[in-house]
């Protein structure tokens, strides 16, 4: 629409005040352009401060979006020498589709993101990527919700039972990683090196000493939870009843079902992982300065880490043991 039209139009609305016995329309509205308003294209979540027990590293989601699609990169300083933080380098991510009806009845449909750890379990990330790859994980449900531990799913019957057909396969540990960060992916067995497709989500929303630790060493860690916060969350406040009774009266079964609905592995170059390590005897704070930046811009996230002393007496595990070849005669 011209200026003139424009004008004209708003005539109609605003009465002509009289000034000297003549109408003076231009005295009282007058056109102005406005300043261009620059919206930032780069946003980064921001980050919650965390304590941590000497000797066991944090993961921290570093949680990004640039609106016009640029990759987003990572950086992060501690200002404590005891401390070290660093980014965890590319690696594949699973994007599950999830739909069902939160604690208060309202239906969600919505994507999480879970970054998965080839470095730390290369088996369980090949089993994953080929189940997801496969459309194996389509129209699966999280059968098992408990508000504050933990969303299961990715069983063959819906209920927990049954299997690939892939067989199963070893426990894979890391010393330094357990159950001390919020929203950890991590295997369910059927006991040890009882491995195959179903996995769990540990809750986001709890302190330290509600974390389950009794689970180190015992369930193999092969992500985190990176992106789509929200959607978890309505995950964890779905109604549950009883599994199957008489035989399991577990509150945990979502009433109604939260199903993925797709299940795909991609490179996703917009969120991260932050490891951050420190000795077994650390007791202090750090601030930590973590920069996302984009071809959009940069943003700066401080936080604080609090160190503590480990209290948990966690159950040895053997790693792997490779192969030895050797010549005939020699030691």
């Amino acid at each position: 629409m011209s200026g003139l039209r424009h004008f004209s139009r708003l005539k109609r609305f605003f009465p002509a005040v009289k000034k000297s016995g003549t109408l003076n329309l231009t005295s009282r509205l007058r056109l102005e352009s406005l300043d261009d308003r620059v919206v930032p294209a780069l946003t980064f979540h921001p980050l919650s401060d965390y304590t941590m027990p000497g000797g066991k590293d944090l993961l921290v989601p570093l949680t990004a979006i640039d609106s016009d699609g640029y990759s987003v990169s990572f950086s992060a300083l501690s200002d404590n020498s005891s401390l070290t933080a660093s980014v965890l380098g590319s690696g594949p991510s699973l994007r599950l589709t999830v739909s069902g009806v939160d604690g208060q009845s309202n239906p969600f449909t919505g994507d999480i993101v879970l970054r998965l750890f080839p470095d730390i379990a290369p088996l369980a990330v090949n089993r994953i990527t080929s189940l997801a790859n496969s459309g194996w994980y389509n129209g699966k449900l999280f059968h098992r919700v408990i508000n504050g531990f933990m969303a299961q799913g990715g069983s063959a019957d819906g209920m927990g039972s049954g299997d690939s057909g892939l067989g199963r396969y070893r426990d894979e540990f890391h010393a330094r990683t357990t159950f001390v960060s919020p929203g950890l992916v991590a295997l369910a067995n059927a006991g040890d090196d009882g491995n195959d497709s179903q996995f769990f989500i540990t809750d986001i929303d709890v302190p330290l000493a509600q974390m389950p630790q009794h689970l180190n060493f015992n369930h193999s860690i092969v992500g985190l939870l990176v992106s789509g916060f929200d959607i978890f969350n309505q995950i964890m406040s779905t109604n549950v009843v009883a599994q199957n009774p008489p035989t399991n009266n577990e509150l945990s079964r979502p009433i109604p079902n939260i199903t993925i609905v797709n299940a795909e592995v991609f490179t996703d170059d917009q969120n991260g992982v932050l490891r951050i390590s420190g000795p077994a005897d650390f007791v202090g704070t750090a601030q930590i300065t973590v920069t996302a930046t984009s071809d959009g811009g940069e943003v700066q996230q401080t936080f604080t880490v609090t160190g503590t002393l480990d209290t948990i007496n966690d159950r040895p595990f053997l790693g792997p043991i490779d192969d030895i070849r050797v010549s005939a005669g020699s030691s």
